[in-house]
């Protein structure tokens, strides 16, 4: 079944960290991405509204046979206020990076 066009979406991952920054559902965040400029302009710094819509609790399991310990990971999804803007920044992303992206 083919998506609709509102079911379509990009992930792009933000930031890793070795602890739970404790975000919780229905939180907003500001993404002020000031390491990475896209597009033209060098002052094109990427900086959006989002909400927390999902906390998702991950065990990946090491591989014993190289003795890898077993990796709990914590996985938050973001939506963005603005997904026009975002729209946009995706598309910039998309051609400076092509590589990075999951549909």
């Amino acid at each position: 079944m083919d998506a609709t066009e509102d079911e379509k979406y990009t992930t792009q991952r933000i930031a890793t960290y070795g602890f739970d920054p404790g975000l919780q559902v229905s939180d907003q965040v500001w993404i002020n991405d000031e390491k990475r400029t896209y597009g033209t302009s060098q002052d094109e710094n990427i900086h959006f509204l989002a909400a927390v819509t999902k906390r998702q609790k991950e065990v990946i399991p090491g591989r014993k046979s190289r003795s890898e310990q077993d990796l709990f990971r914590l996985v938050i999804t973001l939506e963005a206020a603005d997904k026009d803007h975002i729209a946009r920044i995706a598309e910039i992303m998309r051609r400076l990076n092509p590589g990075e992206f999951q549909d």
